[in-house]
């Protein structure tokens, strides 16, 4: 769940979200400073540890209420009331301090304590009873300059490919006479060719071979995109080295200069394996994948969205 939150904080557009993003950073901070206080307090003697130690009262009583009387509604509307408390306090404390000669020191970590406990007890009721809704939306990406690609094992491939090549100028005319499994590949290949630098490929234990002959189809028809060939073959039938695979592949495009918004995850080749995979793997924020219809042969783009869903 931590992991669904960072991914999806570059997603946050309402004033709401934005509160509560700013004030479970900033309670990570009053915690720290928090605890730090009251272990002084607590050293002092059996007085100021009593005072410190009643800040776990709070979080306790908010599981309590919650648990026993409020429903989810009221509950989220408190949990926004107290996140616009903590910031606020974040400002009238010091101006106390400062203009009202409030000597405060001594309350300020029982106060951050006691605030920053609540607010990660509050997140955690909230997201431990929160449902993900998952959509899936089409978009028209503008500037992809990397695609990344499971190659399929072409079983009959023709021993005088590289020779046949020399008669076809378009990669239509090339499917229309050679066939292959590869022609969904280059079809998004080519609607992207404009802008595209870069073609990420894994092979499986099959077809790591022929990614030097898919290598040569590319440069044929798009001689200014370079195709990067995967390190390892992987086994197409396990989920995990797939997911792997796009991680290590996403890597070597951003040392190349790419964002994730810029780059492509074609679900289109291989097994079903790799079209869960790489639409597991797009549901970060800015990362989509596409799949070409071998129907209509229109390629579309989707963005995994995630949010919360019904409660």
């Amino acid at each position: 769940m931590i992991g669904f939150l960072v991914n999806q904080l570059g997603k946050i557009k309402t004033f709401q979200g934005f509160i509560f993003a700013g004030t479970f950073i900033l309670s990570i901070s009053w915690f720290a400073d928090g605890l730090i206080g009251v272990i002084g307090f607590l050293l002092k003697g059996w007085f100021w540890g009593a005072i410190a130690l009643l800040s776990v009262i709070p979080p306790v009583v908010v599981f309590w209420i919650y648990k026993n009387i409020y429903k989810k509604p009221t509950y989220e509307t408190a949990l926004f009331i107290s996140a616009l408390l903590t910031i606020a306090l974040t400002f009238i404390l010091p101006v106390l301090k400062l203009y009202l000669n409030w000597e405060i020191d001594s309350t300020i970590p029982i106060i951050q304590l006691f605030l920053s406990l609540g607010i990660f007890t509050s997140s955690w009721l909230y997201i431990k009873e929160l449902d993900i809704n998952i959509s899936i939306k089409k978009v028209e990406p503008k500037d992809v300059r990397g695609l990344v690609m499971f190659l399929s094992y072409w079983k009959e491939i023709p021993k005088s490919l590289s020779n046949d090549l020399l008669e076809f100028k378009k990669p239509d005319d090339f499917h229309k006479h050679r066939g292959g499994p590869w022609e969904m590949q280059l079809r998004l290949i080519e609607k992207y060719s404009d802008t595209l630098k870069f073609v990420y490929v894994i092979g499986s234990n099959s077809s790591k071979e022929q990614i030097s002959i898919f290598k040569e189809i590319v440069k044929h028809f798009f001689p200014n995109i370079e195709v990067i060939e995967h390190y390892e073959a992987i086994d197409f039938e396990e989920l995990d080295k797939n997911i792997d695979a796009l991680k290590k592949a996403f890597e070597n495009l951003r040392e190349k200069g790419l964002k994730d918004k810029q780059i492509i995850i074609d679900t289109t080749g291989g097994q079903k394996i790799q079209s869960i995979a790489g639409a597991f793997y797009s549901s970060t924020y800015d990362r989509y994948f596409a799949y070409v219809s071998t129907n209509t042969k229109d390629v579309k783009v989707f963005d995994v969205i995630m949010g919360e869903g019904e409660r």
